[in-house]
């Protein structure tokens, strides 16, 4: 890819992104791994400032035999804005921000990560058809591509995933911001009642969002102790409460002759293996299997249970927690998880899914996981995006250069957690993302083949075990007896 780009993708720059003849209707005329979209918030200073989040109180709830408290969540107020985007222009639209370590990397400047609801205040309306949009700032992603090639990789394998678009900021706060270019973001479509009927043909049943939970976890059998703790978006009916309750006690305290005879009457094994093989690939430690959020999970009317992929932005081994994206090409694809993820850990003990896991495996590396693929995507992606990446900043250009198409003369280390001098230093910088998937075919190629046994994955938080110095990790809090 290295060859191929070079600095010809300045050329781009005549061409400042596609061309749309009409406003967007539908998902399907939004969305688009290259297409490129600008787009305007307007809003008051008094409304941005009214959107900064207060900091949550820490800890995990009460000891004992009750059922641990949530950990804590950022708080992000909504407040109201106009909204311009492909053409369509609403009023009155609900704003706030979003993210965790996105938001914390962004909060002293402009390019934040926003959540977009069209209809929280004005019911049936939608934008392109569909009722709220994410726009990822890309944080922690010099090359501005993660996640859009990550999405499209769970899409070619097989696995329910939100498209993406890219979006050219601009910012309007009187006094804050006169019409300021703060740069690209992701566009990610949302997992709600359109997207569910859109892949599954129906939006009934229980869709769940947990936050830093290793695997389902069993608290009991009062449903709305779940809703809190899943962190439920739809509640559905009581039949498919009930089945979740059951897959967590089923994976949390069956035994492991239940758990070998049982679990396939939960979920799909092989729509299991893809949705962790791709992650496993990609070595997306911020996710079920270390981190044990960034999913959904959805329990349909049906009794089956799925894992759909969310906020892949430090997918290619760009958890900072997790060690340098060098250490993390070389993760364990055959067992890909951290140690404390009791479900995956499980799962992959068992020899009959074992074998399913590592032949769904092996079938994703040689077409949907292939380098070939990533790179052709990568290509075409890096054609789209890079006049705007060039408008963005001094730090951003270099970033993308770099990292996103291989020139390692370019200047500047792109943007790393905390910032310039943050907590994540040189030695944590990413190699470039073409040489990055071209070793990961490699090392995942050779561990299948056991020419090579990969490194077992960890994960804490820069300064906790897996980041660059010890201390304590911000993993889940220890499951109780």
């Amino acid at each position: 890819m290295r060859a191929v780009l070079g600095r010809a993708w300045l050329a781009s720059l005549l061409l400042v992104g596609l061309l749309h003849a009409a406003p967007p209707a539908t998902p399907e005329q939004f969305f688009g791994l290259t297409n490129v979209r600008d787009a305007r918030i307007t809003m008051s200073a008094d409304a941005w400032r009214s959107m900064e989040p207060e900091e949550p109180e820490r800890g995990f709830g009460p000891p004992g035999g009750r059922p641990p408290a949530p950990p804590a969540k950022r708080e992000y107020p909504w407040s109201m804005a106009r909204f311009e985007c492909a053409g369509i222009v609403l009023t009155n639209v609900a704003v706030r921000f979003k993210g965790n370590s996105s938001f914390m990397m962004s909060r002293r400047g402009l390019k934040r990560p926003f959540k977009i609801d069209f209809n929280r205040d004005a019911p049936g309306r939608t934008f392109a058809g569909f009722a709220a949009l994410a726009l990822a700032n890309n944080a922690n992603d010099p090359s501005q591509m993660h996640e859009a090639l990550a999405y499209a990789a769970f899409a070619r394998a097989g696995v329910a995933a939100p498209r993406t678009a890219f979006v050219r900021m601009h910012l309007v706060v009187p006094g804050i911001a006169d019409d300021v270019y703060t740069g690209l973001y992701t566009a990610v479509e949302p997992v709600d009642g359109r997207f569910l009927e859109s892949r599954f043909g129906n939006k009934d049943g229980v869709l769940a969002k947990p936050e830093r939970m290793p695997g389902p976890r069993y608290f009991g059998e009062e449903w709305s102790v779940y809703e809190e703790r899943f962190g439920v978006k739809r509640a559905g009916k009581e039949p498919e409460q009930r089945r979740l309750v059951e897959f967590a006690r089923l994976v949390d305290r069956g035994t492991d002759a239940e758990f070998a005879e049982r679990l396939d009457r939960f979920v799909d094994i092989a729509e299991l293996s893809r949705f962790v093989a791709v992650n496993a690939w990609l070595a997306n430690m911020d996710s079920l299997l270390g981190t044990g959020h960034n999913h959904y999970l959805r329990v349909a009317t049906d009794g089956r249970v799925r894992f759909i992929p969310w906020d892949l932005n430090e997918a290619f081994g760009g958890h900072p927690g997790a060690g340098p994206a060098s250490r993390q090409m070389d993760f364990d694809a055959l067992h890909p998880n951290a140690p404390n993820v009791r479900f995956l850990e499980r799962f992959l003990a068992q020899p009959k899914f074992a074998v399913i896991y590592r032949g769904e495996l092996t079938r994703l590396v040689t077409n949907a996981l292939s380098a070939s693929v990533f790179l052709a995507d990568a290509h075409r992606v890096a054609e789209a995006i890079g006049a705007s990446v060039e408008r963005e900043s001094p730090m951003a250009r270099a970033g993308f250069l770099r990292i996103g198409l291989g020139e390692t003369n370019a200047a500047g280390h792109g943007p790393r957690l905390g910032g310039p001098g943050g907590l994540v230093g040189p030695g944590f910088a990413a190699p470039p993302l073409p040489d990055w998937i071209s070793a990961r075919e490699r090392e995942v190629v050779a561990q299948l083949a056991a020419e090579k046994t990969g490194t077992r994955p960890n994960v804490g938080r820069p300064g906790g075990p897996g980041g660059p110095r010890g201390g304590p990790g911000f993993g889940p809090p220890p499951r109780e007896p």
